[in-house]
């Protein structure tokens, strides 16, 4: 049978997981057969197969062969699966994630720059074990904090800047910033390329030049909409 498209199981997949929470499942609980959940949720079992191999390298469930699927990591925060990334365009409070990316791109350019200005050894040193946090996480398949992390880097950055005003603008939009940076589940083996490009930018600020910080942070916010599937005009 053809697959039925990776939006599709991305979707599915996301429905999975909002059914876990409003049947109040726990770690360790078993799901219903594959029949009973694809006529639940209204997919196919082909749909949902693929669904649950996603979920599972994910660590969301845990498939056993022969006896069926069990729910493993519950606790689901941003950078797991969500409606906006499922859907593809509308995050909360009803900002397109191209709304999003084109707010950071302003912004985060002007972060970098000062941080290039104004970075200490200490700062530096600071960025990099973050980065490292954010990559451990990866390697781990721990993408929930993955996402967290990866937000404190760029909180990182902003906090070194030392604009309050602009570190509050990102803070107050915490929630769809992480949420506009979830990967689609067949996006998940770009995941380290993140990392590479953080090291970039660090690097680009531990030189002290603020043109280049701008441009590696401006190459990295374009690269990190790409993996979402997010497309937007910097001009």
């Amino acid at each position: 049978m053809a697959t039925e498209g990776k939006p599709v199981t991305h979707t599915t997949a996301w429905r999975i997981q909002q059914y876990i929470v409003s049947e109040g499942l726990a770690a360790g609980d078993r799901m219903p057969s594959q029949r009973e959940l694809a006529h639940e949720l209204g997919v196919s079992r082909n749909s949902l197969r693929e669904a649950f191999a996603t979920l599972s390298f994910m660590g969301v469930v845990d498939v056993q062969p022969g006896r069926g699927v069990y729910v493993g990591d519950t606790t689901f925060r941003h950078g797991t699966l969500s409606a906006g990334s499922a859907q593809g365009e509308q995050g909360g409070q009803g900002f397109s994630y191209v709304e999003v990316y084109q707010l950071r791109f302003a912004l985060e350019a002007q972060t970098a720059r000062l941080a290039a200005r104004r970075a200490t050894a200490g700062d530096i040193r600071a960025l990099r074990e973050a980065n490292a946090r954010l990559n451990a996480c990866m390697e781990t398949r721990r993408l929930s904090d993955a996402a967290q992390h990866d937000y404190e880097f760029h909180m990182g950055i902003a906090g070194i800047a030392g604009n309050a005003i602009m570190r509050d603008v990102l803070a107050r939009y915490q929630p769809l910033v992480l949420e506009s940076q979830t990967l689609p589940l067949y996006a998940l083996a770009r995941l380290p390329e993140a990392v590479a490009e953080h090291e970039m930018l660090i690097d680009a600020i531990d030189s002290g030049d603020p043109l280049l910080a701008e441009h590696m942070v401006h190459h990295h916010l374009l690269r990190a909409a790409d993996r979402t599937g997010t497309k937007f005009s910097t001009s």
